[in-house]
């Protein structure tokens, strides 16, 4: 190869962008412990190299990419198949922009540095070979390759072993990965074209992700994953500072409140933390409102907490949609300023249509104020709002049905009444 071809003058500009003092300065501050950026620059100029189309995307997804790597503390070696950088057509601002797609490999290399994870593995099955699996109180996977020709792909497994001892298989047909496929807009290039195998291993792995305890690195890779495949800002954030004058997020306005906000070295669940205290103040939202719909959620899908909000951050707008129904549905029940006003119709079972709730919706429901005692929160039911052990369940029910101002304001009134018993 001629030095014509090696040294162009748009690699030179890369060159030129990535010595850049605040650039390593950047890289440095947020990389992963024991990670060499001297090492990551020298393998990206050889990265850009064997792809042209990423010396034409933008300097700020550039950077973004190659932040995705010292952040996370993966090699961008492409045979390795740890992440991927990608160059993608930007519509909205008609010029190409480089992602980081994780690789399946990323995910084991993170997953077994976390601490917490004892093992994982990951294959892809074969219409010639032996496969059968099991879920319920004793899961396994049994996987035997074919001797021969093991044919066409048909799905793919991940294992997990936790530090506990606890197994978490899951198995994915053909069908089930390719819808994963068709939701992601990487789907017609990049490693789901070129490395089919390796991405159909990836997508249980990150399906089951959510039952496992993540460290922040693992965490932000599932993020940053999601954004690929939707289309969110990978670039904005990871390097704010860098920022070009004038240039949009990805796919997104810069006032997006929506696109996700991933910074170096930064959790999913803060993340969404400050995403979701942007909207609570920007749609006046009462957090104990919030917080009790998060829980539940979370509750429902059971989940821990801190898991839900990790999958929440990279589609926070579906997220608030969810809540949005869920409010309405909170408005349009037996809302009333009075809580113990009876109902005109004996309460039913489910709470969204205005019926009583059960001994556990009531604990969730009581974290809005607080995690008072049942016995004391009763106590307050019938010495400030007049209800009586009787009309108790009907109270509850009216208490669900409440709105936000409402439910704010019946916080309040409870917070001084304790308040008052305190002082006596």
């Amino acid at each position: 190869m001629s030095n014509e071809l090696i040294n162009t003058p748009k690699l030179n500009d890369f060159r030129s962008l990535i010595n850049r003092s605040d650039v390593k300065q950047a890289l440095n501050e947020a990389a992963a412990k024991n990670f060499s950026v001297d090492r990551l620059l020298r393998i990206m100029v050889t990265v850009v190299r064997g792809n042209e189309k990423l010396l034409d995307c933008t300097p700020k997804s550039l950077l973004a990419g190659i932040m995705s790597f010292s952040v996370l503390g993966l090699d961008p070696e492409p045979i390795l198949g740890q992440g991927y950088l990608v160059p993608f057509w930007n519509n909205k601002k008609g010029c190409l922009e480089a992602t980081f797609i994780p690789g399946y490999r990323g995910y084991i290399t993170l997953a077994r540095r976390s601490g917490e994870i004892a093992s994982i593995a990951a294959e892809v099955v074969k219409d010639g070979d032996l496969f059968d699996y099991e879920l319920g109180s004793s899961p396994f996977i049994k996987h035997k390759y074919a001797e021969r020709d093991r044919g066409e792909t048909i799905g793919a497994w991940a294992l997990w072993k936790l530090n506990s001892g606890e197994i978490i298989p899951r198995y994915m047909p053909l069908d089930e990965i390719n819808k994963h496929r068709e939701r992601s807009m990487a789907k017609n290039s990049g490693p789901w074209v070129t490395d089919f195998d390796a991405m159909a291993r990836k997508t249980p792995i990150r399906d089951s992700i959510k039952f496992v305890p993540l460290s922040v690195e693992l965490a932000t890779m599932t993020a940053l994953d999601t954004c690929a495949d939707v289309g969110r800002a990978q670039s904005s954030y990871l390097l704010p500072s860098l920022q070009e004058d004038g240039e949009d997020d990805f796919m997104g306005s810069g006032d997006d409140d929506n696109v996700i906000d991933v910074r170096g070295g930064e959790s999913p669940v803060s993340v969404f933390d400050r995403q979701a205290d942007t909207y609570m103040k920007k749609n006046k939202v009462a957090p104990e409102l919030w917080n009790y719909f998060v829980e539940g959620s979370a509750k429902s899908a059971k989940l821990k907490v801190d898991q839900l909000k990790t999958e929440a951050a990279g589609r926070f707008d579906e997220f608030t949609q969810q809540f949005e129904v869920f409010a309405r549905k909170r408005k349009g029940g037996p809302s009333t300023s009075k809580a113990a006003k009876k109902p005109e119709k004996e309460p039913e079972s489910n709470p969204e249509s205005g019926g009583g709730l059960s001994e556990e919706d009531k604990t969730l429901m009581l974290k809005m104020y607080g995690n008072p005692d049942l016995k004391e929160f009763d106590t307050f039911l019938m010495e400030e709002e007049g209800a009586t052990p009787e009309s108790l369940e009907s109270v509850y029910a009216n208490l669900y049905g409440m709105d936000n101002a409402e439910t704010a304001a019946h916080v309040k009134r409870f917070k001084a009444w304790q308040a008052t018993r305190a002082d006596a």
